[in-house]
């Protein structure tokens, strides 16, 4: 009658089983398998953590195929979002905008003044190009008065500085001047002389602003 084994237990077939005693007749359990460690817990990543791991990619996909790092193009301080490529475009069209009021300015005889004229002059400087003037020539002087800019230090940023009070108070001092022609508030006159002075002012002081940031364009 064959020797009576529990369950689970293997009866030794050699004279030394791997991990047990000599024993040749001595049931005996099998090695337990290893137990696996246990699972790492889950790694949390903080939002800070995620965009600076976002912040090196952009960076490291920004670099062009020569090694060197790829810029985007600055944005305009203006602070309307505008690129400084679309501020220059519209410094230069303002250009356009000064011409076309010269038949107001002088479009009447002596010094007298339509009224007219004078509601549509300063309605031409409320209304495209002439109403981007400000902002796009401000984004102009941000960017040549940065460090490394056309005028960034010593006598050309003084220059440019006068020439962008120059352009702005002329504009406004034109829209002023115009306003009070039109209403007869000018003493000693109807007004139409000091008005082609101020638009004298604003062209002059254009062309003087646009040959410092755009020396290559149109004055």
């Amino acid at each position: 009658m064959a020797a009576f084994v529990p369950a689970g237990l293997l009866p030794c077939r050699t004279t030394r089983a791997a991990g047990c005693s000599p024993c040749p007749r001595r049931a005996h359990a099998p090695r337990a398998a290893a137990t696996p460690p246990p699972c790492p817990p889950p790694v949390r990543s903080t939002r800070r953590q995620l965009l600076s791991v976002a912040a090196a990619t952009i960076a490291a996909a920004a670099v062009s195929g020569d090694g060197l790092l790829v810029t985007p193009p600055p944005a305009a301080a203006s602070g309307d979002g505008s690129t400084l490529v679309e501020s220059l475009g519209e410094a230069r069209a303002a250009r356009n905008g000064l011409e076309a009021l010269e038949l107001l300015a002088y479009g009447s005889d002596g010094d007298a003044v339509a009224v007219a004229d004078m509601s549509d002059l300063r309605g031409r400087l409320r209304a495209a190009p002439l109403n981007r003037i400000r902002p796009a020539c401000f984004a102009l002087l941000r960017d040549a008065t940065a460090p490394g800019g056309v005028a960034a230090t010593g006598p050309a940023r003084a220059e440019i500085d006068r020439a962008y009070k120059r352009l702005i108070g002329s504009v406004e001092r034109l829209d002023n001047t115009s306003l009070r022609a039109g209403r007869g508030q000018i003493r000693g006159g109807g007004g139409g002389t000091d008005v082609q002075a101020a638009y004298k002012d604003a062209v002059e002081g254009y062309g003087q602003f646009m040959a410092i940031v755009d020396p290559t364009g149109r004055q």
